[in-house]
């Protein structure tokens, strides 16, 4: 009984007023149809007043809901007027605020409309761009819709092409993000996210770069879970290797700040790594997901990189085989690690000359690691040749192969005595 009282408190209140508006918005619209359909328009006008009321609105924002069309419709400023005068200022503002134009007569070319439009509403108040996005979300859910049912030839119902109307929509739902946050509007404002996202992927309209700076907008404003899943869509939608480096080190950020969200993480790499043919994307993957401790899943990446080499500059392919050294090497796994390290030391990288001697002084590591001394002094010979022959050099090297350098010395000396 209590939960009940509760939720009458809350519940949109409706009078003789809303049927007022009812009746108004049927005889405004009762020769007007839906685009491309039989379909009166009234549905449209009930569905967008519902959007208000479930997301709890007022009863004058539901009646501004009904009447959110008939300026830029069915009348002009004649249409506002009569409106001020039966339902007052607040609701002929809201009304207005909702229109690309007040004059149907001398209405500008439709983009200058829609991006006229969409600047005002990111400035709106509250109650202006609760109205307009239901009015949007009732759009969206038809447009998915009718997607699904007849396919593309659903946007030659409309007076602008389809690259300009998923841009509409996108540019919708950047400008409300940007507003003020409002929990109503939020309410709305999360559905239409979705469905707006359902109608690029039908349309087949993702664009990587727009989602990621999608996944970055919801990562800033701490919706976790959203940016994960924009960062995923990011990833198949052909994304460059410096977006798909992007995408995943988004989800990373995201999933620290999550409980139980490691699928999350899981999906998207498995996404990175069967939808790129791409050496170089996929090098980018490895690294990222060694960066997340993910070392068998990042010596995955590497090793089908290498599937697709001939995409790759001499100096991602070498960096590539090291990198699946270390990551056996972190494991461990020191004589795996060798075996990759070498290949590194013998794929020349003339752009570099530096990268010869950091192969060598992985592969003292790694033979330090496994004891084995006589390779490590003559790897670090040869490493210190490269160098310069510099001592501090070879005092570094033998420090970080945490070799007994007592030993090391003997060896030295042993392969001094053998070369005269």
């Amino acid at each position: 009984m209590k939960a009940a009282a509760a939720k009458s408190k809350t519940a949109t209140a409706l009078s003789s007023r809303f049927l007022d508006a009812v009746q108004f918005a049927f005889a405004a619209h009762s020769e007007q149809t839906r685009k491309g359909s039989d379909t009166p328009y009234i549905g449209h006008l009930l569905h967008v007043a519902s959007n208000v009321i479930d997301a709890g609105g007022t009863e004058e924002l539901a009646v501004a809901a009904l009447l959110h069309d008939a300026v830029e419709d069915q009348g002009g400023v004649k249409m506002l007027t009569a409106i001020r005068e039966k339902f007052g200022d607040r609701v002929a503002q809201i009304v207005e605020a909702c229109s690309d134009s007040v004059d149907g007569e001398k209405r500008p070319p439709w983009r200058e409309r829609k991006e006229a439009y969409i600047e005002r509403l990111s400035s709106a108040d509250a109650d202006v761009r609760l109205v307009s996005a239901a009015d949007k979300l009732s759009n969206a859910r038809a447009i998915v819709s009718d997607l699904r049912t007849i396919g593309e030839r659903l946007w030659d119902r409309f007076n602008a092409p389809k690259d300009d109307q998923l841009w509409y929509y996108r540019a919708i739902v950047f400008a409300l993000q940007d507003a003020q946050s409002d929990e109503r509007v939020t309410k709305v404002l999360n559905e239409l996210v979705d469905v707006v996202r359902q109608m690029r992927e039908l349309s087949g309209g993702l664009d990587s770069q727009e989602l990621l700076t999608e996944a970055a907008f919801y990562a800033g404003a701490s919706d976790y879970r959203r940016a994960i899943q924009s960062a995923r869509m990011a990833l198949v939608a052909g994304a460059t290797s410096s977006q798909l480096a992007e995408g995943l080190e988004i989800i990373e950020r995201c999933v620290d700040k999550l409980e139980g969200s490691k699928g999350h993480v899981e999906e998207a790499q498995q996404d990175a790594l069967h939808h790129p043919q791409n050496g170089e994307k996929l090098f980018y993957l490895g690294l990222t997901l060694s960066r997340t401790g993910d070392l068998s899943g990042s010596t995955a990446a590497y090793e089908r990189a290498l599937k697709f080499r001939k995409s790759m500059c001499v100096a991602t392919l070498r960096d590539c085989l090291n990198n699946i050294g270390w990551n056996y090497f972190r494991r461990g796994e020191y004589a795996k690690s060798l075996i990759w390290f070498k290949r590194s030391l013998n794929t020349p990288n003339p752009e570099d000359p530096r990268s010869y001697p950091l192969a060598l002084e992985n592969m003292v590591l790694a033979n330090a690691r496994l004891g084995r001394v006589p390779a490590v002094a003559k790897l670090t010979e040869q490493y210190v040749y490269e160098i310069g022959r510099l001592p501090q050099y070879e005092r570094m090297i033998v420090g970080k192969s945490g070799i007994d350098a007592d030993l090391l010395y003997v060896e030295r000396t042993k392969r001094v005595a053998i070369a005269n």
